[in-house]
């Protein structure tokens, strides 16, 4: 594996690992407010459309959380396939190689999230311009 190619993974799994923790973060907020407004209601003093509202409520919490679940679970993959990619690093390329990827992984990292921040560009719209410029 190259140190470019080698780089652009590493940075394509941080990317996926940070986008999980920061849906994590977003949905631990929607499952508290949700749980809060549901708290705010007594369910023995709702009328049949009240009832209704907070059985639909009640199931829109319940899905939050299974989506919450799921990106705790993909960003505990993506966190085990850098752990892997990292000893793939150590075992096939010299110190010097290693560092260069982690530099080059990290600046192509901060590019992405500052195109994004900006919404000019996308990860994989640089993606596809980087790899025309190499052919």
């Amino acid at each position: 594996m190259e140190a470019f190619r080698a780089s652009r993974k590493l940075r394509e799994l941080i990317v996926s690992h940070d986008n999980a923790a920061r849906q994590i973060l977003i949905l631990g907020i929607k499952i508290n407010d949700l749980q809060q407004r549901l708290l705010k209601l007594s369910r023995s003093d709702l009328t049949d459309t009240e009832s209704i509202m907070y059985s639909l409520m009640d199931q829109r919490k319940s899905m939050t959380e299974f989506i919450h679940d799921m990106y705790q679970v993909y960003r505990l993959i993506k966190w085990q396939q850098i752990q892997m990619m990292v000893k793939v690093l150590w075992e096939g390329f010299t110190p010097t190689d290693i560092n260069q990827i982690i530099v080059m992984a990290m600046m192509q990292y901060a590019d992405s999230i500052t195109s994004d921040e900006d919404g000019n560009s996308s990860v994989l719209e640089e993606d596809m311009i980087v790899e025309e410029r190499l052919q």
